[in-house]
């Protein structure tokens, strides 16, 4: 009896470990016939290309050749939406210059008025140049410009108003053209060196009106005030 236990017990720990020693499967294991799939890792978003730049030409969609007009500080008025078409007020100078011609045109737009006080107390500015197209120089716009010599005005100026050139006192001539219709109150008063003006050979009262003290204190010839009297207004005081 014991001789039959003992071999049961031997054939008992002899199949323990055959089924120890035999791989088996796990729940980690793929089945037979599986496919492995490898997830790669989730992409960041994609770096954003910067366009090739060539040096010394980091603006590429600029022109080069067409130079910002930064000198100016100007307005426009009229335009699609309004009855007039559109036109450039020249309101400053910032420029350098000593000798200046104002452009005739700024964005597609003419120029037509000099804005009041746009050159006032502008001391640095000897000859201006105002062009064709300009009708209308407001207010003051050349007020206390001292070292102003010269003034070229266009044939489409129409009205000077007040004290436009007032104080200008190193301005000695000017040359009135014939389409001005209007010359204000103080225009041209106190221009001390003033001794020199050419008005048209037609102008008269009915075709130019002069404000009496537009020429006061200025350094006209006693020729020059009586001619003024009598071709335009009696009562111009100098």
């Amino acid at each position: 009896m014991k001789k039959t236990l003992i071999l049961l017990l031997a054939i008992a720990m002899t199949l323990s470990l055959m089924a120890c020693g035999s791989p088996s499967a796990t729940q980690n294991d793929p089945p037979e016939n599986s496919q492995t799939l490898t997830v790669p890792p989730r992409d960041t978003e994609p770096a954003t290309t910067q366009p090739e730049t060539t040096p010394g030409n980091t603006t590429p969609d600029v022109d080069p050749s067409v130079e910002p007009i930064s000198e100016w500080e100007y307005s426009i008025a009229g335009g699609p939406q309004t009855p007039i078409p559109a036109y450039v007020i020249i309101r400053g100078y910032n420029g350098s210059d000593t000798h200046i011609e104002i452009p005739a045109m700024l964005e597609d737009a003419p120029v037509k008025t000099i804005a009041d006080r746009a050159f006032m107390r502008n001391t640095s500015i000897v000859n201006v140049i105002i062009p064709e197209g300009v009708t209308k120089i407001e207010r003051q716009a050349f007020k206390e410009c001292t070292s102003l010599v010269s003034i070229t005005l266009p044939e489409s100026l129409q009205i000077i108003d007040s004290e436009a050139f007032m104080d200008c006192t190193s301005l000695t001539s000017i040359t009135i053209p014939e389409s001005v219709e209007r010359i204000e109150e103080h225009a041209f008063a106190n221009c001390a060196s003033l001794s020199e003006i050419i008005i048209p050979e037609n102008a008269n009262r009915d075709s130019l009106k002069i404000s009496g003290r537009a020429f006061i204190n200025t350094a006209f010839s006693e020729e020059i005030q009586n001619m003024l009297r009598e071709r335009i207004y009696l009562h111009l005081e100098f």
